[in-house]
Formats: structure tokens, sequence, C-alpha cells
């Protein structure tokens, strides 16, 4: 009996909960290797729209429990507040300056057609995406290094993360339609003055730069793991 409880206390020494589809799990470690990347893309919506006062981009997911970001480049006028059909609590994690922000919500149930109203200070000329990533922390969703969120008004933005499996993005406000997405990341949005590119890491990153080059001004940031 003592034998098989410790190979059972061994085993779950070996599990860790993480959050999947809304239900606490007990999930295998890495056992020291190389860290898992849980998080997913689910489900995105971009709308660009001439001067205007808002905009409203509607969101489908199909999971339970995902983390909702909002991503705005615009000219002239910051976003002075988000809402939605489903409800959610909104809270920006950057912006008001290099013509780029970032808003952020955990839906607990997957969306349905969401339409999320986004309205600006004043009337300005905009490009919002709004999308869905499961598997994200249940808390402490970003990247706890000092560096972040980075941002810039220059060709790129220099920053470090101290969580090894995240996801990292790019927010750039473009000078011209369309710009470059960078080798090793992909390209999420690159239309109407808006480059949105992301990477999923299993590494700390130490200096990463990241940019293209024709942009107004652009966002950096990294968002944890389960």
């Amino acid at each position: 009996m003592k034998k098989l409880l410790l190979t059972l206390a061994l085993c779950l020494a070996t599990l860790t909960p993480v959050w999947g589809n809304g239900v606490l799990i007990l999930a295998q470690s890495s056992g020291g290797g190389t860290p898992v990347n849980h998080i997913a893309l689910d489900g995105t919506s971009a709308r660009s729209d001439a001067t205007s006062t808002s905009a409203t981009p509607t969101l489908t997911t199909t999971q339970a429990g995902d983390f909702i970001v909002v991503a705005v480049t615009q000219n002239s006028a910051h976003v002075s507040g988000i809402s939605d059909t489903a409800g959610l609590t909104w809270t920006r994690r950057s912006g008001t300056v290099n013509n780029t922000e970032m808003w952020w919500a955990v839906a607990p149930t997957a969306l349905s057609g969401d339409v999320i109203t986004v309205t600006f200070l004043s009337s300005t000329f905009h490009t919002t995406i709004a999308f869905g990533l499961s598997g994200v922390a249940a808390s402490s969703q970003f990247d706890s290094n000092v560096s972040l969120p980075s941002s810039s008004s220059t060709a790129t933005t220099t920053f470090s993360t101290s969580n090894a499996a995240d996801f990292l993005i790019n927010i750039c406000a473009l000078s011209a339609g369309t710009g470059t997405v960078q080798s090793g990341w992909t390209g999420m949005t690159n239309t109407n003055f808006m480059l949105l590119q992301y990477q999923l890491v299993t590494a700390t990153q130490s200096g990463a730069t990241v940019g293209p080059v024709v942009n107004k001004g652009q966002s950096a940031d990294a968002i944890v793991s389960q």
C-alpha cells in the first residue's frame, strides 16, 4: 500500500493544473524539457472604416474561456471605451501613443456573433481587429517582463520576455497601405494601414527586435500560455 501511495504521489507531482475549454484539468508537465505552448487562435474579425467615431467587428469563437483581444490602429484619436453584446469586461492593455492600442477581455463561454463596439474620442480613420485565443493562462495573462508592453514611433521596437511559452504580438500603424510580415512571424492582418503579426514561442526572448520599415508607430506584447 505504501508503495502504491508513493507511486501515486510521484505521478501527481508531474501534473500541472491548466484550463482547457473552460474546465480545470490536470495536464502532464514537460518534466524540465521544452515548455509546451497551448495557445491557439480561435476566431478573428477585422474591420476598417473611413473617418468615423466607432468600429464594430463581430467575433465568433468555438471555445469557452477564450482570451479576447481587440487591436486598433488610428490616425488621431484613441479609444475611449469598448462594449459588446456578450457583456464582457474590457481592459486597456496598451495604447494612446504611437497610433496603436490593445484591449482585452475573457469570455466565459464561446462567442456567437458577438458585436464589439469600439468607440473613439473623436472621428478618425481606424482599422480594428478582434480575435480569440484559447489556451491562455487563467490569471496573470501577460508576460511580467518590465519591457512589456513595448512601443515605438520608429521602424522597430525591442522587448524581452520572462516566460518561455508566450504568444508574441506586434501591432503596427503603417504609413503605407500594407507592410512586410517579419521572418518567423505570422500575419493576422496586413491591410488598410495596419499590420498585426504574431509568433508562438517556447523560449524566453532577450532583446528581441520586430517591426516593419514603413510604420507610424507600433507596440509589442506577450501573452502567457497555460
